[in-house]
């Protein structure tokens, strides 16, 4: 089953045992989210969600954001029974990573969650605010022929196209002396129009390639002198 994270809603509702005075219980949920481990809530035959969020270091290094919940039939007169155990040996960058070592029984019953990403996070921008850089003078341009200004990145904790950064440079009095990569971050003076002079302006990182319904970034001011 599939359910974006963050979201409340209900997964499943068990059917009632059809053995006399016999109820469903929880047994397990992996991976636990922090101490109490109520991403996915078992009450009263109904097995629902909580507030997922898929950024939790819980499912770091995990390609695919899973929680398995294990029920089993629980009646008056049984007997103890041991809980599913996991070798923790599995290598959680592969897909399906809780299903391993379950206990197999006529009585237990299995949910795994696929938690699917939702573009929650606004992309940030790494080093110092401001970014200051030195940029040579005309004459020593035209010995070195610098090839960039400078290069900014920014990071975004979503995955896939969530995470896709386009960059922008803001309009101002002094932003079509420059232009920068959409992607790639780097800097350069603009040939048709950039001056020798000190230069401040904002770049923002936008995520969802700059789509609608994308976030943004704070600004990063960059001066140039």
């Amino acid at each position: 089953m599939e359910f974006p994270e963050e979201s409340e809603q209900t997964i499943y509702d068990i059917p009632e045992p059809d053995v006399l005075n016999c109820n469903w219980r929880k047994v397990s949920e992996e991976p636990l989210s922090g101490t109490d481990g109520l991403y996915v809530v078992y009450e009263n035959g109904t097995i629902l969600t909580s507030g997922i969020d898929r950024e939790d270091n819980i499912f770091k290094n995990m390609i695919v954001a899973e929680v398995l919940l294990q029920v089993n039939i629980s009646c008056p007169n049984d007997e103890t029974h041991s809980e599913a155990t996991y070798d923790g040996t599995s290598d959680r960058s592969k897909p399906w990573y809780p299903l391993r070592n379950l206990r197999n029984s006529l009585r237990d019953m299995y949910f795994l969650t696929v938690i699917t990403d939702i573009n929650d996070n606004n992309p940030e921008f790494e080093g110092t605010n401001p970014l200051i850089v030195g940029y040579p003078d005309a004459k020593v341009v035209k010995q070195l022929l610098p090839q960039n200004v400078a290069t900014v990145k920014a990071t975004d904790k979503d995955i896939g196209i969530n995470a896709l950064i386009r960059y922008e440079i803001e309009k101002s009095d002094v932003s079509s002396w420059f232009v920068i990569h959409p992607h790639t971050g780097v800097i350069y003076p603009n040939e048709n129009h950039f001056q020798f002079k000190d230069a401040e302006f904002n770049v923002i990182a936008k995520d969802l390639d700059g789509g609608q319904g994308c976030l943004q970034s704070e600004r990063l001011v960059v001066k140039v002198n």
